[in-house]
């Protein structure tokens, strides 16, 4: 009974966020590309070296000449000389092993001139796209001793399936997020406790203030009907644990969002919990 109650209460969850994700559903098709890719233009950055992709079968493509005539062009259009710099001047690169051309200007541009300058070079109809140079960074893979078995927040394999966490903790780790957690409580942890509002929590199994989970084991038969005995599962410390365990830390696991805080909001106990406590929960 204890775990098809916990069933149900994970399939709600789970048709809930499918709901939420299907606007973002993919409609299919061929990989699309940004012409003039400006997303990797940040603010704080400035730039240097381009990749401009020309048609096949056009001159600049055939001809490093026409090349480096038709960049010049774009840029003393997109950037005409100032007193106080001067003309700027364009050093061809090498050529990829997508056939697309790296070159290089005599100064750095900030994202405005950046900008500009691409959707210069665009302009001419040869062009298949443009784009900055950037430079890449390894993940943020964390060094909690746990990681190495967290199989779900790695890679995808064919025998396994995974979020592939690293590269999302590089882009945002849940500062100043505060997530619900509705399930058993939470318990004190080591590897959890310190980002978990314990004060402000509730406990909706036993109507009163605290998200504490003080365990959900049962006796033989405590559940009604002829079932064994079982264990507390912490199931809810393990749900918290994996949206907000303190990472880098040194010990336990790694978590999808570690500077995020979890408002503990208990819902399952012994035997499980009523729809009533959960709707009141997430009310």
């Amino acid at each position: 009974m204890q775990q098809k109650r916990r069933a149900t209460l994970c399939s709600l969850s789970v048709a809930v966020a499918l709901a939420m994700a299907a606007p973002l559903a993919f409609a299919g098709g061929p990989l699309k590309y940004d012409r003039v890719n400006v997303q990797s233009l940040n603010q704080s950055e400035t730039f240097d070296e381009f990749i401009v992709k020309y048609r096949d079968g056009s001159t600049q493509r055939a001809n490093r000449t026409s090349l480096q005539q038709s960049v010049s062009t774009a840029v003393n259009r997109a950037l005409p000389a100032s007193k106080s710099q001067g003309a700027m001047r364009v050093t061809l690169g090498r050529r990829l092993a997508v056939g697309a051309d790296v070159f290089a200007t005599s100064r750095k541009l900030d994202r405005v001139e950046s900008e500009a300058l691409m959707r210069q070079i665009a302009a001419d109809p040869n062009v298949e796209y443009v784009e900055p140079v950037v430079r890449m960074v390894r993940y943020a893979t964390p060094t909690d001793p746990g990681w190495a078995n967290q199989w779900g927040l790695k890679i995808p394999t064919e025998s396994a399936g995974g979020i592939n966490l690293p590269p999302a903790l590089d882009k945002a780790t849940g500062s100043g997020v505060v997530v619900a957690v509705l399930d058993t409580g939470v318990a004190e942890h080591p590897d959890l406790s310190a980002n978990v509002l314990f004060a402000q929590g509730y406990d909706f199994f036993e109507r009163k203030p605290g998200g504490y989970d003080p365990g959900d084991w049962v006796t033989a038969n405590q559940c009604g009907g002829t079932h064994g005995a079982e264990s507390s599962s912490w199931h809810g410390t393990h749900v918290a644990g994996t949206i907000a365990a303190l990472t880098n830390n040194g010990i336990g696991v790694a978590s999808v969002a570690p500077d995020s805080v979890i408002l503990p909001v208990r819902v399952l106990g012994p035997c499980g919990g009523t729809s009533t406590a959960i709707a009141d929960a997430i009310m």
